[in-house]
């Protein structure tokens, strides 16, 4: 996790003490690259579901076809979300945006497999016949228009509340 989510989950001065809070080890710092085996993961900051989400990017293999895989941190806030979470949110699709064009990403990801029918791409990815698509593999224009739709979702849940003063 992030600093700033590992200093979230502690226990606030005076409250009870939580066993099940994680023993804080690795501090993920953004942009700097983490290696897992073969696999450089770069962590990009994104704060707004919490003050520490970050998303990830990374190379995955299809075969012998090389995709930048990408996994947005926090893909949902409650529509109820305080003005300035969802300001700092917006902030984050933003600038998650950027840097997933910048370097290519065409694979979507996502932490929560009920927002993408996870299930169902991966019954399709079973029974995948050569030379058909991998389903997770949405092409670089695809992963932006996933970024604009969480965006301008939020923005409608923005104007529904009658609060929308985010450009």
């Amino acid at each position: 996790m992030s600093a700033e989510d590992w200093d979230f989950i502690q226990p606030k001065p005076g409250a009870p003490g939580n066993p099940n809070v994680p023993r804080r080890d690795l501090t993920l710092v953004y942009g700097e690259a983490v290696t897992v085996g073969d696999t450089r993961i770069v962590p990009v900051l994104t704060p707004g579901h919490t003050p520490g989400s970050m998303g990830f990017i990374f190379t995955v293999r299809d075969g012998a076809t090389t995709h930048t895989a990408a996994l947005f941190g926090g893909t949902m806030l409650l529509p109820s979300a305080p003005l300035p979470q969802v300001q700092q949110y917006l902030r984050s699709i933003e600038h998650f945006r950027e840097v997933t064009r910048r370097l290519g990403a065409d694979v979507e990801l996502l932490n929560h497999p009920l927002m993408d029918d996870l299930f169902v791409k991966l019954k399709r990815l079973k029974t995948r016949q050569p030379r058909e698509a991998h389903p997770l593999v949405v092409g670089e224009e695809g992963y932006q228009r996933f970024l604009t739709v969480m965006y301008e979702s939020m923005k409608g849940q923005l104007a529904k509340r009658g609060e929308l003063s985010v450009p």
